[in-house]
C-alpha cells in the first residue's frame, strides 16, 4: 500500500502496548509499503474502521527513541497529521480540576504536555523550567477544539466511554486478550503519600530508611504483598467498594513527561499540586514537537514507591480501546491536520 494512505501514527513503548493496540485493529496487514521495508525502525499496519494506521514499534523508552522514531516516521509517512502515544502510564491519585478520583484501569488523555526533567538542581531539590520557550507549546487549534468537544460534552464524553468499554470487553474475550485481564478492586493499593515501599520489622536491613525515603534492591524487587506493606496505610478510594470490575474512567488533562520514571509519592503530589497534572510518562515528549500529538494511556501504578506491573496488561488493554473510540470521532471529522 501506498505510505500516503497512512495518515494516523500510534507510538507504542512495550510489547505489551502494541499487542493491545493490535487487538482492537480490524484488520492487520501483511505487507509494509517499500519505504518503511527500508526504514530502520519496524512498524506494524492496518486499518482501524476506516482508517489505515502505523504502529511504530520503539527500539527503547524514553523521550529520544520517541523523537528519533518520530523523525523517521515523518520521512517514510509523509501523509501522518496525527501521532497518538498509546500504552500505560503512573497517575495521579485524583484530577485536581475536575475533582475526580483517578483509580488504577482508568484511561488519560493529554490536553497539554508539561515537562518535568529539564530545570534546576538546587540544594533543597530540583525545580522545572517554566519559561514559555523551554515547554511545550498548545496543540493545534483544530485538536484543541476537539479535544474540548470530547472532554466538555456529555454526549461526546459518554459516547466515548461506551465504546471504550465496549471495545475493552470484546478485547478480553478474544485469544489477544487473554494476557490482559482485569486483576481485580482488591488489588488496587493507593498507599499514603509517606509510606515508603521498604524492608519493614520483620527483615533486617541496613539500607532502608524511613527518614530520607532509601530502600534495598531486595524490596525495590518485592511486591507490596511480600514485602509487608501494610493495610492500614492504603487510602480509602470511594469509587473501589467491591470485587467487581470497575468501569474505566476517560480523564482529561495535563500530562507530566520526563525520562526518568516517577516512584516518589511525594514528588508526585508537589507535581500535581503545582502543574494540575493527571499522569506521567516518557515518551510524548519525543513525538510532540513533530507532530501534533495526542497521549492515551492506561493508569497502572500511582507513581509511587509501591509500583508494580500487576495492572500493565489490563490498562494497556483500556488505553487501546480508548484509543479506538477517540480515533473514530477523530475520523468521522478529518483525516488529517494540515
Amino acid at each position: 500500500m501506498d505510505p500516503n494512505t497512512y495518515t494516523i501514527a500510534i507510538i507504542c513503548a512495550l510489547g505489551l502496548e502494541s499487542n493491545a493496540v493490535m487487538g482492537v485493529m480490524d484488520e492487520i496487514y501483511e505487507s509494509l509499503p517499500e519505504a518503511a521495508r527500508k526504514d530502520a525502525y519496524a512498524y506494524t499496519t492496518g486499518r482501524i474502521g476506516k482508517t489505515s494506521v502505523v504502529i511504530v514499534h520503539l527500539p527503547g523508552m524514553g523521550k529520544l527513541n520517541s523523537a528519533n522514531s518520530a523523525m523517521r516516521l515523518k520521512s517514510t509517512f509523509a501523509k501522518v497529521g496525527l501521532c497518538l502515544v498509546v500504552g500505560v502510564c503512573g497517575g495521579a491519585p485524583y484530577n485536581s480540576r475536575a475533582k475526580e478520583e483517578i483509580i488504577l484501569g482508568d484511561v488519560i488523555i493529554s490536553t497539554g504536555l508539561k515537562q518535568i526533567d529539564f530545570g534546576r538542581h538546587y540544594a533543597n531539590g530540583f525545580v522545572p523550567k517554566d519559561d514559555p520557550e523551554d515547554n511545550f507549546g498548545r496543540p493545534v487549534d483544530r485538536l484543541r477544539s476537539f479535544l474540548r468537544m470530547l472532554s466538555e460534552t456529555s454526549y461526546y464524553y459518554d459516547r466515548i466511554s461506551d465504546e471504550t468499554s465496549a471495545t475493552l470487553k470484546a478485547l478480553l474475550r478474544s485469544a489477544m486478550g487473554q494476557n490482559l485481564a482485569y486483576p481485580s478492586d482488591h488489588r488496587d493499593h493507593l498507599y499514603e503519600s509517606t509510606y515508603q515501599h521498604q524492608c519493614r520489622a520483620n527483615r533486617a536491613c541496613e539500607t532502608c530508611n524511613v527518614a530520607d525515603g532509601a530502600a534495598c534492591q531486595y524490596a525495590l524487587d518485592t511486591s507490596c504483598d511480600n514485602l509487608g506493606c501494610e493495610a492500614s496505610r492504603v487510602v480509602n478510594r470511594t469509587r473501589l467498594s467491591g470485587s467487581q470490575m470497575s468501569r474505566p474512567m476517560v480523564h482529561f488533562g495535563r500530562v507530566a513527561c520526563g525520562d526518568g520514571v516517577m516512584k516518589s509519592a511525594q514528588d508526585r503530589d508537589r507535581f500535581v499540586k503545582q502543574y494540575q497534572v493527571i499522569g506521567f510518562e516518557m515518551e510524548a515528549a519525543g513525538a510532540w514537537d513533530t507532530f501534533p500529538t495526542v497521549v492515551i494511556k492506561g493508569v497502572c501504578d500511582y507513581a509511587d514507591s509501591h509500583k508494580n506491573k500487576l495492572w500493565q496488561g489490563y490498562s494497556a488493554a483500556v488505553a487501546a480501546s480508548c484509543m479506538k473510540a477517540v480515533l473514530a470521532q477523530w475520523t468521522s471529522r478529518t483525516t488529517s491536520i494540515t
